[in-house]
């Protein structure tokens, strides 16, 4: 049924989707200030990277037998679902560890990618309280990273991929609009961690592809 493509597609939506909620709620919290375009520039840059997932698993799905593809597909959104519950554990431990560190570092540097990924306001690398062009593409890969693996994973045994693509984009913006308010509003003390929401609906999601 035509419905049940539809709710399959929000919940692959929701779930690559909190991420930005969590993140841009840290902005708001850290009085960063995120201009609408930035926020619509990560949201397009995540939806084209999903696209080109679910492209990839569709030209697999082509010359794997569906009964493969499934299990693929079970696979890899299984894999991307326990590693974003394990790298959420791994960011917990460390926060409990580790200082916040806001010396600038270059662009490429890998360890500047990590800290962001543990701490999204670190992507202030001018700590000028503005989410600048660069500074947005570097966020906009983090958060990309999960889309490409479920757009892989889902892109193999999907039958309608534009209404992915057309939720995962809406929900994605809405969501970071709303962690941004959110943050702004809310006291300092609060702290948002909804990733490993998403982690455990990516796992779920998976096991609904086995049936």
């Amino acid at each position: 049924l035509m419905i049940n493509h539809i709710l399959e597609a929000l919940l692959f939506s929701l779930a690559i989707s909190f991420d930005s909620l969590a993140t841009f709620f840290g902005y708001g919290i850290s009085n960063i200030k995120v201009p609408f375009k930035r926020i619509l520039l990560i949201s397009i840059l995540s939806t084209l990277v999903l696209a080109c997932g679910i492209a990839l698993g569709y030209l697999l799905s082509g010359v794997i037998s569906r009964d493969v593809t499934k299990y693929i597909s079970f696979s890899v959104l299984l894999l991307v679902g326990l590693i974003k519950l394990i790298v959420e554990l791994i960011k917990s431990w460390l926060e409990k560890r580790t200082k916040k560190d806001t010396t600038v570092i270059k662009i490429f540097n890998f360890s500047l990618f990590f800290k962001v990924a543990l701490d999204p306001s670190l992507a202030d690398l001018n700590d000028d309280k503005v989410l600048s062009l660069k500074e947005s593409l570097l966020i906009g890969t983090i958060l990309s990273i999960d889309s490409l693996g479920v757009g892989l994973g889902s892109g193999m045994n999907i039958s309608y991929p534009y209404f992915l693509i057309i939720f995962a984009f809406f929900i994605g913006l809405l969501f970071a609009c709303i962690g941004n308010i959110l943050g702004k509003k809310l006291s300092k003390k609060i702290k948002l961690n909804l990733s490993w929401l998403s982690g455990v609906m990516l796992i779920l999601l998976a096991f609904l592809k086995l049936f």
